[in-house]
């Protein structure tokens, strides 16, 4: 008969070494889409149609592309004040529309914390982007918006450890229809690293010890028979996670996964108990962006397993910006 490996966890934790903290505002922009408006001048040699009016500090970047697209405000059902802005993509051919807020400061020292109203009597997504305002064009963090027909409020905090004065916020839509938007405000805060207890650096996740299986937001994928074992006791003293590991299956395709806030630029470590029945297991720890390739270094350690003891594994890494503003685990 042939045995089927297992292997038990116990603390699986990604060690944050610096934290976002709650401090005073730093610089603050805002644009409340009220009067006055000024002509788009910038969309001359446009390879599409790209016409109507915009406020002070927003400007078109959809030039480049093949679309038609009409910016106007509007007045009456607003968010805030008396007025906000309509984009009204009426055909893209090729390319995307895309609206920009240029005035961008990043530090590392910083997060940029914005807020903006979206709606959209068309059901049309937006998306919001940090991007390079030079090539390679490079995205540092974006997000996709669905928009109804009633005002949203949109909250956004991009981590800190960008460092460009050479970037710029993107408003896009993808397809054509009628995105409005009103109240847009951005500031940036300054963080600061908390200062932790020794519990607090072995193990900030306070899940992570799968008293109850595998909890949200913890992913158990293509591990058999995965439950916490309560005649197994780890070296914290609670019990362990216990899992079976099909033979013969690809070792990308079995593990545990999920997704964290952390801090680009900045080491972390990321650690786990293991203990096995069955030595010779290859076992990695991967920790990264979610758009990145994880299974190659330096986002993934390969450890081969020993058997019949507990032992602590780690992997540390200096993290890079993560464009979707998480990392996976």
């Amino acid at each position: 008969m042939t045995s089927v490996p297992s292997i038990r966890f116990l603390c699986l934790a990604p060690l944050i070494l610096a934290l976002c903290v709650s401090s005073p505002l730093g610089a603050q922009e805002r644009t409340d889409f009220e009067t006055p408006y000024q002509p788009i001048t910038n969309a001359e040699n446009a390879k599409g149609k790209i016409t109507g009016e915009l406020p002070e500090g927003w400007l078109d970047d959809s030039s480049w592309a093949d679309v038609d697209i009409e910016y106007m405000p509007i007045q009456g059902s607003v968010a805030e004040g008396n007025s906000a802005l309509q984009i009204n993509v009426k055909e893209i051919r090729k390319g995307i529309a895309q609206l920009s807020w240029r005035q961008l400061d990043l530090t590392a020292a910083n997060e940029t914390h914005f807020r903006i109203y979206g709606r959209s009597p068309t059901y049309t997504p937006m998306k919001l982007k940090i991007q390079q305002t030079v090539s390679p064009y490079h995205v540092y963090w974006e997000r996709t918006v669905p928009l109804s027909g009633e005002w949203t409020r949109v909250d956004c905090i991009v981590p800190g450890g960008l460092d460009t004065k050479k970037a710029m916020l993107l408003v896009t839509v993808e397809e054509s229809g009628i995105v409005e938007l009103d109240d847009f405000e951005l500031e940036y805060k300054p963080f600061k690293a908390l200062e932790l207890t020794e519990e607090q650096r072995r193990n900030l996740l306070p899940i992570s010890s799968f008293p109850d299986g595998v909890p949200s937001p913890w992913i158990a994928q293509d591990l058999r028979d995965v439950h916490t074992d309560p005649e197994v006791e780890g070296p914290t003293g609670t019990p362990a996670l216990y899992a079976k590991i099909a033979k013969g299956r690809a070792s990308l395709s079995s593990g545990l996964f999920t997704a964290v806030l952390a801090q680009g630029k900045k080491r972390h470590t990321l650690s786990v108990w293991v203990k096995t029945d069955d030595p010779g297991i290859l076992m990695a720890l991967r920790f990264g962006p979610p758009d990145r390739k994880l299974w190659v270094k330096p986002f993934s350690k390969v450890f081969t397993l020993e058997e019949g003891k507990w032992k602590r594994y780690s992997h540390t890494i200096t993290l890079p910006a993560s464009a979707m503003g998480y990392y996976v685990v």
